[in-house]
């Protein structure tokens, strides 16, 4: 299901999603230029900034799930 984050432009939490992992979006600014985010009315902003951080959390956290964990020396 998707869910309708920014109205004026019809931007939803999977663009923006695909956005912060294909596109390099960080922040509400960069949304804003990539996808005219908040750039209108910004009654979005709040939303964005939520949507964003939490794709970039589970970015982080699907990451270092993959890192190899360094070997504990024997003492």
């Amino acid at each position: 299901m998707r869910m309708i984050v920014c109205v004026c432009q019809n931007v939803s939490d999977k663009t923006l999603c695909r956005m912060v992992r294909e596109g390099g979006v960080r922040n509400l600014r960069e949304a804003r230029a990539a996808l005219g985010v908040a750039a209108q009315c910004g009654r979005c902003a709040e939303c964005a900034r939520a949507v964003i951080g939490a794709e970039l959390d589970r970015q982080a956290r699907t990451c270092a799930a993959t890192q190899p964990r360094p070997a504990i020396a024997a003492g």
